[in-house]
């Protein structure tokens, strides 16, 4: 996959995070690594990326739970 998309894709092992209480809270989101968990993403390396359909990429991150 990183060959054809020819970028590398990060990797991130959730288990953990996805049994906090507050998985917002993990250091995944932090502004060493993708930012802010919930709402549109704003800052960091993904910061202002639009979709396809030029609508700002918006996470909820634990809002499954």
């Amino acid at each position: 996959m990183e060959t054809a998309c020819r970028t590398p894709i990060p990797y991130w092992d959730f288990m953990m995070d996805g049994a906090m209480n507050d998985p917002t809270s993990s250091a995944i989101w932090s502004n060493e690594f993708f930012e802010n968990g919930n709402g549109a993403v704003r800052t960091g390396f993904c910061g202002n990326w639009v979709t396809p359909q030029n609508t700002p990429i918006i996470r909820n991150v634990g809002a499954g739970k």
